[in-house]
């Protein structure tokens, strides 16, 4: 009698613990990102990397950048203002008197500075290579955009997935836990059988909440890159996706230094560095300065006829005496950009390369895990944990065994599941690399 009062009272503690396990479970389904689902923003991938592109607050920044420099192109070529200057000369101080001297006049004069011929025309394609290489940089954030979010979307595919296969496990354990408590209860089954089912179930809460907090870390980084202040979103991932074969390496190299944004930039600041040397070239040659000047004088001549007016012209130019000390070191300087920015352009170049080589590597690599997975290891534990799962029915085959078998198929999807994540954000920084969609 005291013997099944204990097993009563076990199968009692047993019912409670699942009744908590199943409370808690419920209590974790909930929105990882406040507020009720059905109010969430929901996005697949497309519409988060188009909604990025125009929200962005970088790229707005950027944009208006690139307008700037273009908007600069025009004035850079265009003469400098011309001045004017109003005069009295030679006014005689005891009388202040107009007409008392003949060479007192009052004059007006305009002057024009013009450049050396060529200077112009040389500050205007250096603020045109400015302007491109501004828009090459908008290009270059938005291929990095793009990269980002696509990382952020495929780990989000990673651990929504990582939670659905780790409820279909919770499932399957609650029906080992409920089995093993039936066989417990007749006396066909050992209560260690039961704790060990029931501690795997806390190992997969605890898991549980590690991913939703992860899940709704990566939701906010998305909303910051987003620019949005929406309290709640979500994104649609696919529950399965598969890993195709991208161009060889050879083509997808000769891509990325023919349209690599960040390339492309520094050609163009390459060129605006050799036509800054040229222009700096010139700094030997004088800028010129014409002078208009209209004078009017008051009075009359002995004669009784009206003073005649006087009309001025200068020209002048500046005389680059100090040529040695200035415009040589100049040049110097210039000349040393140009070799500094063809340093930079090749080492870009390079970095872009092997960057690329080490992420075709991996990325082929998980094309071969991926079939590995598909064609062979996850058919053959699948195989396995139904073979032990008849087994353990009748009685041939132990929980520990069932158990691992159950852990083994599911660290195996979970596995898979990261190589698919891992293989799409390695294609996302190729894709980045290359400089378009592949």
């Amino acid at each position: 009698m005291e013997c099944t009062s204990f097993v009563n009272i076990r199968s009692l503690c047993i019912k409670i613990v699942l009744f908590l396990v199943a409370f808690y479970s419920l209590h974790m389904s909930t929105p990882a990102i406040g507020g009720d689902q059905d109010q969430c923003a929901i996005f697949n991938l497309n519409s988060i990397i188009e909604i990025a592109i125009r929200q962005n607050p970088t790229l707005k920044s950027l944009r208006h950048a690139v307008e700037v420099e273009k908007a600069l192109i025009e004035p850079s070529g265009a003469l400098p203002d011309p001045t004017i200057g109003i005069a009295v000369l030679n006014l005689p101080m005891d009388t202040f008197s107009l007409d008392q001297e003949a060479m007192t006049q009052s004059q007006i004069r305009l002057t024009q500075k013009i450049p050396y011929p060529g200077k112009l025309s040389l500050k205007k394609d250096i603020q045109a290579l400015k302007a491109r290489a501004a828009k090459w940089r908008l290009e270059e954030e938005i291929l990095t955009l793009k990269r980002d979010v696509r990382i952020l979307y495929w780990e989000l595919f990673r651990i929504k997935n990582t939670l659905r296969l780790l409820q279909r496990e919770k499932k399957t354990l609650e029906k080992i836990i409920a089995l093993t408590t039936s066989k417990y209860e007749t006396g066909s089954g050992l209560q260690s059988d039961v704790l060990l089912a029931q501690l795997e179930l806390t190992r997969l809460l605890d898991k549980e909440i590690a991913l939703k907090a992860q899940e709704e870390d990566r939701l906010h980084k998305l909303m910051e890159i987003l620019g949005t202040n929406d309290s709640c979103i979500d994104v649609k991932v696919p529950t399965r996706s598969g890993i195709s074969s991208i161009y060889p390496l050879d083509t997808l190299a000769k891509e990325a230094l023919r349209q690599n944004p960040g390339i492309l930039k520094l050609e163009e600041l390459l060129e605006l560095k050799k036509t800054s040397y040229e222009l700096t070239k010139k700094s030997y040659y004088p800028d010129f300065s014409v002078l208009a000047a209209y004078g009017k004088r008051f009075g009359d001549n002995p004669d009784g006829s009206d003073r005649a007016d006087f009309g001025s012209l200068m020209f002048s130019f500046n005389l680059p005496i100090f040529y040695r000390k200035k415009q040589t070191l100049e040049v110097v300087s210039a000349l040393e950009g140009v070799k500094s920015m063809g340093e930079r352009l090749d080492a870009k170049r390079d970095q872009v390369i092997e960057t690329l080589k080490g992420k075709y590597a991996v990325y082929s690599g998980l094309l071969d895990q991926d079939r590995l997975y598909r064609e062979t290891i996850l058919p053959k534990a699948r195989s396995t944990l139904e073979a032990l799962k008849a087994a353990y029915t009748k009685g041939r085959a132990d929980i520990v065994g069932l158990l691992r078998a159950e852990l083994m198929l599911y660290t195996f999807e979970e596995a898979h599941v990261y190589v698919i994540a891992k293989a799409n954000q390695t294609l996302a920084d190729i894709q980045a690399l290359v400089g378009s969609e592949l």
